[in-house]
């Protein structure tokens, strides 16, 4: 037994020292980065982006990137074998990547494989402000926890039990939509005469007399990804960077303009020309990456980005 030991060891030896040396760059993985995005953008090619797993065994899976992460990239004219890979490739449709939509499509399937859509979508909403929902009168520390209080509940849907409860934002970026952040959950613990009492369940902070509660509705984040079939004129109004998903957009435009789940835009910076008189018109700008949208409401969405070039602002254009 010893004595095979010794020769399996011998074979990977030699089969190591004869795997050709493959010239790598360096690259510091960036907010929004994937595996495809690099590839896309380092290699020219969505498509190629096992080989560069292949050149960091100590990803173990595709979607486990850190902001900060120094990655080896080979070099564009270099290409190295796919089967190196320390994990079998995760499942994904085979939608050519020869072109820069099918490459959008690509990293939008990978987000929505990795669970960071469905992560988006659980953490951030969007609410119309006539819509219904369940508004917090009081919130109480008592002896089994922490209560929220809420009244003129006639016709409010209780049954389900467990709500999720979301702060509103302080610095709301639309008149249309309230935007809506996700910190915990509750269930209906008293209720009589259109008022009632939810005792928190899960909090990742304490809610204040301004919480939303809407019913729980657990997200898939199983989108489609696709390209809307108009042209598209959305404006970034909010730019959440310092998120675990990558970079989270708040857009101007919503299902009244045709946008909807999983649809592919194309990021474009800004672009003020002035002239000699002094008057500025916005021309069109350069193209800096792609966003998927992953939650809308009537006139508001929020967007994933899948790569950029360069960090979306605010006052930048999506089509």
């Amino acid at each position: 037994m010893l004595k095979t030991h010794h020769c399996l060891a011998l074979l990977l030896t030699l089969g190591l020292a004869t795997q050709p040396a493959v010239a790598s760059q360096s690259y510091t993985v960036q907010p929004g980065d994937s595996l495809s995005s690099i590839a896309a953008n380092k290699l020219g090619a969505a498509s190629r982006w096992r080989e560069v797993w292949a050149l960091n065994p100590e990803i173990r899976q595709p979607e486990q990137l850190s902001v900060g992460m120094r990655l080896r990239i080979p070099e564009n004219g270099e290409t190295v074998s796919a089967n190196t890979s320390p994990l079998p490739a995760p499942a994904m449709s085979r939608t050519t990547a020869d072109d820069k939509t099918s490459a959008a499509q690509l990293m939008a399937e990978e987000m929505i494989a990795s669970g960071r859509v469905a992560r988006v979508q659980a953490r951030f909403q969007l609410l119309d402000n006539d819509a219904q929902s369940i508004q917090a009168y009081a919130v109480r520390n008592e002896q089994d926890g922490v209560h929220i209080y809420a009244k003129n509940l006639q016709g409010q849907p209780l049954d389900s039990g467990l709500f999720d409860v979301f702060q509103p934002s302080l610095e709301p970026a639309t008149n249309q939509a309230i935007e809506l952040s996700h910190i915990g959950q509750a269930r209906v613990a008293t209720e009589r005469n259109g008022m009632a009492g939810f005792r928190m369940v899960a909090s990742q902070t304490r809610p204040q007399e301004n919480t939303v509660l809407l019913p729980h509705h657990p997200s898939t984040g199983r989108l489609k990804p696709s390209h809307p079939g108009h042209g598209a004129n959305a404006q970034i109004t909010k730019a959440l960077y310092e998120q675990p998903e990558g970079i989270v957009l708040l857009l101007n435009q919503g299902t009244a303009q045709g946008l909807q789940d999983g649809h592919l835009l194309r990021l474009h910076q800004r672009n003020p020309v002035t002239n000699s008189s002094g008057d500025t018109q916005e021309f069109p700008g350069k193209a800096a990456g792609w966003a998927m949208v992953v939650n809308t409401s009537t006139n508001a969405s929020w967007a994933l980005v899948l790569s950029a070039q360069r960090v979306p602002a605010v006052g930048d254009r999506l089509h």
